[in-house]
């Protein structure tokens, strides 16, 4: 499959892989053993204890727990940050399958969507924090107003 990403075209050659959920990049879409594919949100510490945040976003078939209360706070914020509303912890060296990875390149300026977490090539701050931004596709369909 190729990518378009920042002014060059990529062959994604990680897609179908097998590897340790610790070795995934953040934003990837992935698939963990029985559960619907997820999104990889990265390394977390929870109770002492070093896992991968797994996520699904709203209306997306999602195999985790909703608002638990055996996770701490960073674990919450993160999967908050996200926009996911369903989680799982895996550890690190659990198999996953790559479904999409995520590419981002140092080599030009750009963002990465808030919301989808789509990199866009020389995109600037668009939200009125000045310094997230949400894409084009995002922009228009619904945003909360606090977005």
């Amino acid at each position: 499959m190729f990518a378009w990403i920042s002014g060059a075209i990529v062959l994604n050659i990680l897609e179908g892989v097998t590897m340790k959920a610790k070795d995934v990049p953040v934003g990837s879409r992935v698939k963990y053993d029985a559960h619907d594919p997820a999104w990889c949100l990265g390394k977390v510490i929870n109770s002492g204890i070093d896992f991968i945040l797994l996520g699904w976003k709203p209306g997306e078939p999602a195999s985790g727990w909703r608002n638990s209360l055996s996770v701490d706070k960073p674990t919450i914020d993160m999967l908050e940050k996200a926009g996911c509303d369903h989680a799982w912890l895996i550890g690190l060296d659990s198999e996953v399958t790559i479904i999409s990875k995520a590419v981002v390149s140092n080599k030009f300026t750009g963002m990465t969507c808030k919301r989808c977490f789509d990199f866009a090539p020389f995109a600037e701050a668009n939200r009125p924090d000045g310094k997230s931004f949400v894409c084009y596709s995002c922009r228009n369909s619904w945003l909360p107003a606090d977005f």
